[in-house]
């Protein structure tokens, strides 16, 4: 008798948990699906706040993005939207930010403007070697879909102003 009264309390036991667990799956809400943050960024800001942080010797000024290619070696199709800020010539003071398709044409087009910041060390080298530093210690960075060279005097103010784009 008393391994029959064990054998209705396990059975009963077993019952009561597996209607438990049934029960609990039918009143769960469906997961919802994973969301990405888009990033974005507003090239004029950017722009500006540069601007305002004083980082630049000399007197920047707007440089038509049409001429992107003869300046930096960047096509229009490497970029959506774009911004070029350039000094006198006799500095090598820039700003540019770009916007692109996606992280692999921003990485490419990452590419593109470290080679162009290496080609201004070599043709300032013989030019005007002050500017070399900024050149040295220009900013280069890249973010999702965007892209931003800065060379300015003040180079570690261009820094951390650009770096506030990136980590939001």
């Amino acid at each position: 008798m008393k391994q029959k009264n064990v054998t209705q309390i396990t059975l009963g036991i077993l019952l009561l948990t597996t209607a438990f667990l049934l029960g609990g799956c039918t009143g769960k809400e469906p997961v919802p699906e994973e969301t990405t943050t888009v990033f974005t960024m507003n090239i004029e800001d950017v722009k500006q706040a540069v601007l305002d942080a004083g980082v630049f010797e000399d007197e920047v000024a707007a440089i038509d993005i049409s001429y992107s290619e003869m300046l930096m070696g960047i096509t229009a199709s490497d970029f959506t939207e774009g911004m070029i800020l350039g000094g006198s010539g006799a500095t090598a003071e820039l700003l540019a930010v770009f916007e692109t398709a996606d992280e692999t044409a921003a990485a490419s087009l990452k590419e593109k403007c470290e080679a162009y910041v290496a080609k201004q060390i070599q043709s300032y080298t013989d030019y005007k070697p002050a500017e070399v530093d900024k050149l040295n210690h220009a900013v280069v960075k890249s973010s999702a879909q965007y892209v931003i060279v800065c060379v300015a005097a003040d180079y570690e103010s261009a820094g951390t102003v650009i770096a506030q784009y990136f980590y939001q």
